[in-house]
């Protein structure tokens, strides 16, 4: 009896050892995207990942989650061009740092819109360009949602003279809002009608390609531009725009967005404060160069500037030439 119980208990650890061998690798975030091939025609304005590639790996958890990352967006575009490391940043910044993604096939894909008239699309464009107006920010940076349970009037609605009659906020409206809105039908009738919307400030920030070191000067080779979600005009973060030409003061990590205190931007003159310059005069046929002449100011080609002579302490006024020379006045 004994050796039976022995033999069972045997057979049950080995029943049980099989069973855990026989069960998947635990989650290692390992994900292949398969851009498809392209161009991908969409009538989607945002372009998920999901949406150009095939993403396939384990768990499944990520496959759906990474599908879902919003990768670029049609404002002001009918067409992207969309490659791998936009795919890898977007990712990234989704949350994702930790999961390795391999790519497969294509480098890069192209999406394309299919335009189509849309009574709610109409609406959301027309609703971003009056913010625009209104706030004096970019039409690109702005992104209007209207919200699914809201009904507009019939097609047969002009959108473009749209007037919102309630009072605008000083600050721009982020978040969700309703909204009293008066325009005309396609006939000259007058329209009114209530939305909900939701309003979003994008903006294309710098983001890191790779690790960039201290005291290194950012080019276009360390950066890239991605668009995303700011809280206010006064961002945090910087553009692309902003970053160029200037000195990481604090190293910034791949994918990594920069901000202000972590770069120093250098100013360049054609002339510096405290130079020394060549001063001309000219008066009818007659030209003086005064050399040596210490300059009060920074200054540009056609900045004026003060001109102080070192010996009598003299002050004289010029327009900035070149490097080295400035003409009086």
């Amino acid at each position: 009896m004994k050796s039976i119980h022995s033999r069972f208990q045997l057979l049950v650890a080995m029943l049980i050892v099989g069973l855990v061998m026989a069960q998947p690798e635990s989650a290692s975030g390992q994900i292949y995207v398969d851009f498809k091939d392209g161009p991908i025609r969409m009538s989607d304005r945002e372009v998920t990942v999901g949406s150009i590639a095939k993403v396939d790996g384990s768990p499944q958890r990520l496959v759906k989650e990474i599908s879902a990352v919003v990768v670029d967006s049609f404002d002001g575009a009918d067409m992207l061009s969309i490659d791998q490391l936009k795919v890898a940043i977007r990712v990234s910044l989704a949350g994702y740092q930790d999961e390795k993604i391999l790519f497969n096939g294509s480098s890069r894909v192209k999406a394309v819109l299919v335009k189509q008239r849309d009574q709610r699309v109409e609406f959301e464009q027309a609703f971003a360009r009056y913010l625009s107006s209104q706030y004096s920010i970019p039409n690109s940076e702005i992104k209007v949602s209207l919200d699914p349970k809201t009904s507009l009037p019939g097609n047969a609605v002009d959108f473009s003279s749209m007037t919102v009659n309630d009072v605008m906020s000083p600050e721009f409206p982020l978040g969700n809002h309703k909204y009293s809105i008066s325009t005309f039908s396609d006939s000259g009738a007058s329209v009114s009608f209530g939305v909900n919307v939701q309003t979003v400030m994008y903006r294309k920030l710098a983001v890191a390609k790779r690790d960039i070191p201290q005291g290194t000067k950012i080019t276009r080779d360390h950066v890239s531009g991605v668009l995303r979600p700011i809280s206010s005009p006064q961002q945090v973060f910087l553009t692309v725009d902003q970053v160029l030409g200037s000195t990481v003061r604090i190293g910034v990590n791949q994918y990594g967005l920069i901000k202000p205190n972590e770069v120093h931007r250098v100013e360049e003159f054609l002339v510096r404060k405290n130079s020394y310059v060549d001063a001309v005069l000219s008066r009818r046929g007659f030209h003086v160069t005064l050399r040596n002449l210490r300059t009060s100011s920074n200054g540009n080609e056609g900045d004026r500037i003060q001109l102080i002579n070192p010996h009598s302490g003299e002050t004289m006024m010029g327009v900035v030439v070149n490097s080295s020379t400035v003409k009086l006045f």
